[in-house]
């Protein structure tokens, strides 16, 4: 693709939605050798579905081509086939997890402009996004609903009632 050895050459990710194929969000990146994909917030792509793991997989350039290392449990899917390691050309689709987020790989020529911005395409990809947003409102209540939760609660209105107190006292 033109680019030399040693330097990294100008790639873009890009979010698909599961169901129409279309692209949802696009991450671009420039010159860096090792791309992460996970749900630690540490990753330079950060998914927080649950089936992903905090560092799921690496993309890395060397010796003039970009590879992928699966580091995941739940491992890497290309064309629904587990691989701990595959070489990516453009237009490649990855998927983390058998049932996780699909990822597109551009390189260069077929890099999309416009650096970490959000692209829907349509509202079909809302309906991919609130799968999450569905989990984790079920996960905010299983929290609340907790003894700890409950606790807590009753500490902060016993300190609201003091502080009330002490102001009414002044």
């Amino acid at each position: 693709m033109g680019s030399s050895e040693g330097a990294a050459t100008a790639v873009t990710l890009s979010l698909v939605d599961p169901a129409k194929g279309h692209l949802l969000q696009s991450w671009d990146f420039e010159g860096q050798p090792l791309i992460r994909i996970g749900r630690a917030q540490d990753n330079d792509v950060v998914t927080l579905d649950h089936s992903v793991s905090r560092y799921h997989v690496e993309l890395a350039f060397a010796d003039g081509h970009w590879t992928l290392f699966s580091l995941g449990r739940n491992g890497v899917y290309v064309d629904d086939v587990r691989l701990s390691e595959a070489r990516l050309n453009d237009g490649d689709v990855f998927q983390l997890a058998s049932d996780g987020p699909k990822f597109q790989f551009a390189n260069e020529a077929g890099a999309k402009p416009g650096s970490g911005t959000e692209t829907l395409a349509d509202a079909t990809g809302l309906s991919f996004l609130s799968l999450d947003e569905r989990k984790r409102e079920e996960e905010v209540r299983q929290v609340t609903d907790g003894e700890f939760f409950k606790e807590i609660e009753s500490r902060l209105a016993a300190l609201k009632r003091r502080d009330e107190d002490a102001k009414s006292s002044e």
